[in-house]
């Protein structure tokens, strides 16, 4: 989030500069994404960029996105500039708080490029406060950056900081002092292990909205035992959030482990075709253990529902498969929850 003018964050956040990154105002209530789109990775910005008002009407705000709060040269026509561009943008700025609060409250907010004095530092701030009740609090995930020449040099420097609001209170933050800030881009990139393309979250955020939206309230929505699983074990999270390998043509950027087609798991285990996979493995499988693994989707096969060979197998299923051929040990790590009757 900026209130600068310039695009110099689209330079860094995605392969170039240019209008495709800008959010079409057509597409302000679906996240950019056309319902029934089909998305092509390579023409789809890794971060969209939201500019002036269109922030206040965007639909979801949460992933991969660059916010210019006060516009941007991309849209002369949404700068906040003059005293009364200022006035007008102040007139929303409560309802523009509370679409805020949900980035201070589930991220932790790093001010940069500002002074501690700066009036939109004081703004954005000062709308966190007022939506917090009295026993709440964000400044602990709140950190305001500050360059500082002799920093190594100084035996001590401020932990917090004291910043004055626009309503004539205070809200102390956390204070980190620097003179090379490339640490502390790193210390907060930290912790990214499962991290995901934005650009395939965004789409995935918005399908899901739109699904949900669409159905009727006796529908069947999801799968909520698929569901469960995702939320309460990480291997099975990793099934949808994940990374694509290389040589995998035409398979949707969501079943991320599961990247082997039948022929090249064949291969991988020893067999010309993928017909003694079948026969000779996976029914061995089902025989000695009553699942067929192929029947429904786990973390060892999915049916993607469409092409002419739709199934994929993950490099559990390839262990697996040479285990089962080797007349070695094994079992199937499926909960009896996720096997059909």
């Amino acid at each position: 989030m900026t209130t600068n003018y310039d695009r110099f964050f689209e330079a860094i956040f995605n392969e170039e500069v240019t209008d495709d990154n800008l959010l079409d105002d057509d597409r302000v209530g679906s996240a950019g994404f056309d319902r029934d789109e089909v998305i092509n990775p390579e023409e789809i910005p890794s971060y969209r960029v939201v500019v002036g008002e269109q922030v206040l009407r965007t639909r979801y705000r949460n992933i991969g996105e660059i916010l210019h709060i006060h516009g941007s040269v991309s849209d002369p026509r949404s700068l906040v500039l003059t005293e009364e561009d200022y006035h007008e943008f102040n007139n929303r700025r409560r309802y523009l708080s509370s679409k805020m609060l949900t980035y201070f409250a589930e991220h932790p907010l790093l001010i940069v490029g500002y002074r501690p004095d700066d009036t939109n530092v004081q703004q954005v701030l000062t709308w966190a406060d007022e939506v917090l009740s009295d026993d709440q609090t964000i400044t602990e995930d709140i950190y305001f950056l500050q360059w500082d020449e002799d920093a190594e040099d100084r035996d001590e420097y401020p932990r917090e900081h004291d910043i004055k609001l626009d309503d004539g209170g205070h809200l102390r933050v956390k204070s980190i002092v620097a003179n090379d800030f490339d640490w502390v881009f790193e210390a907060f990139a930290e912790g990214d292990e499962l991290a995901v393309d934005p650009r395939y979250l965004r789409s995935l955020l918005a399908q899901t909205y739109d699904v949900v939206s669409s159905m009727s309230s006796g529908g069947e929505v999801v799968d909520v035992q698929r569901l469960e699983d995702v939320a309460t074990n990480q291997g099975e999270l990793r099934t949808v959030l994940g990374y694509l390998g290389d040589d995998v043509d035409g398979v949707p950027p969501v079943e991320f482990d599961h990247t082997i087609p039948p022929e090249k798991a064949a291969e991988r285990i020893g067999f010309d075709h993928y017909t003694p996979l079948n026969q000779d493995i996976i029914a061995q499988i089902e025989e000695e253990t009553g699942v067929d693994i192929r029947a429904f989707n786990n973390r060892y096969h999915i049916n993607l529902e469409g092409g002419g060979n739709p199934r994929r197998y993950s490099e559990e299923a390839i262990e697996l498969f040479r285990r089962v051929k080797n007349g070695e040990d094994y079992s199937l790590d499926i909960s009896d929850e996720r096997i059909p009757d």
